[in-house]
C-alpha cells in the first residue's frame, strides 16, 4: 500500500514504521504535517429554512423582519393580575377556583422572586397551568403504584 492510500493514522503509522521509522518518529511526523497542513474549507451555511409549521425563518442577524416591531421581554407588569380567561383556561384544564388563586400567587411570586422576563405573560401562565396539570399526572401515577403495593400487602 502507498502511503498516500492509508485510510487512517494508525495504518500510516504501521506503513512509516515498516519502512524503517519508529513509531515515535512515524507519529511526530504526522502530527508536524498535520500541523502545517492548511485549515479545512468552511463549508457554505444552509440558506433558513421555513419552520416545521409554516412560519417563516427568522431574519439572518437576528434583526425582526422588516415592518413588524419586535417584542421585548419584561419583568412582572404592574396590574397583571388573575382575568377570567386566565382563570378560565385553568378551570378547563381540571383546576377548581381554590387551587387556580393558589396556583396564581405562586406563579406571581416565583416570577417577581426571580425577575423572570418574558415577551407574553399570558403565554406564560398557560405554560405554568401546563406544567402543573402534568406534574399532578406525575404524582398521581406515583400514589396509584404505592396504592397497588399496600393492597398486595
Amino acid at each position: 500500500m502507498n502511503i498516500c492510500e492509508a485510510p487512517t493514522v494508525g495504518d500510516l503509522i504501521e506503513l512509516l514504521v515498516e519502512r524503517g521509522l519508529r513509531v515515535k518518529d512515524a507519529h511526530d511526523a504526522i502530527a508536524r504535517a498535520i500541523a502545517l497542513a492548511p485549515p479545512p474549507a468552511r463549508r457554505p451555511k444552509k440558506a433558513a429554512q421555513p419552520g416545521m409549521f409554516g412560519d417563516d425563518p427568522p431574519p439572518a442577524g437576528g434583526a425582526p423582519a422588516a415592518g413588524k416591531p419586535r417584542r421585548v421581554a419584561t419583568t412582572w407588569p404592574d396590574g397583571f393580575m388573575l382575568s377570567d380567561d386566565l382563570g378560565a383556561f385553568a378551570q378547563q384544564r381540571g383546576f377548581n377556583d381554590s387551587e387556580i388563586r393558589r396556583m396564581w400567587e405562586r406563579f406571581r411570586d416565583r416570577n417577581i422572586s426571580r425577575g423572570e422576563k418574558y415577551v407574553d405573560w399570558k403565554a406564560a401562565w398557560r405554560t405554568w397551568v401546563n406544567n402543573q396539570v402534568e406534574f399532578r399526572s406525575r404524582d398521581n401515577a406515583k400514589h396509584t403504584g404505592r396504592e397497588q403495593i399496600d393492597r398486595r400487602l
